[in-house]
């Protein structure tokens, strides 16, 4: 069971650390384990679930077929990201799980 800090969350979920408090205050994001007076952390297995259950920015776009097989064929993140509009971690999510697919 390995456990995250903030800015780990921050980095896998590419949302800002305050969106991350938001989304826990109203129920939308997992709660962090206090683990000390100023030290918290997230449970990785409860983060990947979360993003998970959202849907694929990549996958509802209207370019998903061209964007999955650039990505296949090895066309890097940052390119992509800028020619279709989405961010660089939608992308790396989307490469993750369209590998299962493949």
């Amino acid at each position: 069971m390995k456990m995250l800090r903030i800015k780990q969350v921050v980095e896998k979920t590419g949302a800002p650390r305050g969106t991350i408090y938001t989304w826990m205050s109203t129920g939308m994001f997992p709660r962090h384990a206090r683990l000390g007076l100023r030290l918290a952390a997230w449970l990785e297995n409860e983060i990947d679930e979360f993003l998970m259950s959202k849907p694929c920015s990549v996958c509802v776009h209207r370019d998903a077929e061209k964007i999955s097989a650039k990505l296949v064929s090895g066309v890097p993140l940052a390119i992509l990201s800028k020619e279709y509009g989405l961010t660089s971690t939608s992308m790396q999510r989307h490469k993750r799980h369209i590998a299962y697919k493949v």
